[in-house]
């Protein structure tokens, strides 16, 4: 996984981002080989868009459940 990566990283420019909230070491390599075939611009526009997942995810995790913990 590692030296995909840095594949990745080489081919782009910039660190590979990928919000693997519910996904699993496989998931993630077939990811990053399915979009080591992108277009630059069109690579970035995936990392923000996995950016604003994790972020996402945080702030869920921070915050709680939507309707709020149960009382105890």
């Amino acid at each position: 996984m590692y030296r995909a990566g840095e594949e990745y990283e080489r081919n782009f420019g910039f660190r590979y981002l990928w919000c693997s909230h519910g996904h699993d070491a496989d998931d993630l390599l077939e990811n990053i080989s399915q979009r080591m075939s992108n277009e630059r611009s069109v690579e970035r526009k995936v990392c923000i868009d996995e950016l604003a997942k994790i972020t996402r995810t945080r702030i869920e995790r921070m915050l709680g459940p939507e309707d709020g913990y149960p009382e105890y």
